[in-house]
């Protein structure tokens, strides 16, 4: 009897400790693929995180945009420490964009001031901006500002030449319209000389050129004048007769000179 209840109890002792090394062993297992259940949840979590934070960098890229910017941030300060490497590569690749959209600004507020200024310093300014631009992401960027700048010089250009021909016009109006005053002024200028010219003139006293002393002609001698014709009155020294000038006698007078 005794020994039937020893075997008894030494098989309920086993039948015991056969179950409890099972429940036991089945808790190691479950536990185990708990772990693995997580650690799967957690890898699947973190590749998650990382497609969301490139996405969002990408995003920015694509956008420009401050909001996208500030959400990639969150992003990449999201991934967990077992992805440092690709925390920092994205955190780098965020903080080349914010340098690159400083880099256009500065050339956008550069040129806004060439163009209200139109001047040189200005112009070289941007210019000099411009060179330092080498990658290839703002290649549209430094194309558009570079073809911005060209119109503002050849702008430049175009005005200083018209400028240039418009104050030509006015030198040659301005001369045509002075010369007329200049005689003027001139001839207003040379008057009071003139005037003095005249005050100052004296008339050369007036001498009435000598004549020589007048010298009358010889007398004509008195000699008796021929005689006309035969029984005619005596002829005159044209031989004229009765003719003034000669020494006609008619009637008792004498015809003199």
């Amino acid at each position: 009897m005794k020994k039937r209840v020893v075997i008894a109890t030494l098989a309920v002792f086993f039948l015991a400790g056969g179950i409890a090394y099972g429940v036991h062993h089945n808790s190691e297992v479950q536990a185990r693929e708990i772990a693995q259940k997580k650690q799967e949840e957690q890898v699947k979590k973190e590749a998650d995180n990382l497609k969301s934070a490139e996405n969002a960098v990408d995003q920015a890229y694509k956008t420009r945009n401050e909001k996208d910017i500030e959400s990639a941030n969150v992003s990449i300060d999201g991934l967990s420490d077992n992805q440092e490497a690709e925390k920092t590569r994205l955190a780098k690749k965020l903080s080349k964009l914010v340098d690159l959209l400083k880099q256009v600004s500065d050339l956008n507020i550069a040129l806004d001031k060439a163009t209200k200024s139109k001047a040189e310093e200005d112009i070289r300014a941007v210019q000099a901006l411009l060179d330092k631009v080498t990658d290839s992401y703002l290649k549209s960027d430094k194309e558009t500002i570079q073809n911005k700048l060209n119109s503002l010089i050849e702008e430049i250009k175009k005005e200083a030449t018209e400028k240039e021909i418009a104050q030509a016009d006015d030198f040659n109006v301005s001369t045509e319209l002075a010369q007329p005053a200049e005689q003027a002024q001139s001839q207003q200028n040379n008057q009071p000389i003139y005037q003095e010219q005249q005050q100052n003139y004296q008339q050369p006293s007036y001498q009435q050129p000598t004549t020589p002393n007048y010298q009358p002609p010889a007398p004509v001698p008195n000699n008796p004048l021929p005689s006309g014709p035969a029984g005619g009155t005596p002829g005159n020294a044209s031989g004229i007769q009765d003719s003034p000038g000669g020494n006609d006698s008619i009637g008792g007078i004498e015809w003199g000179h």
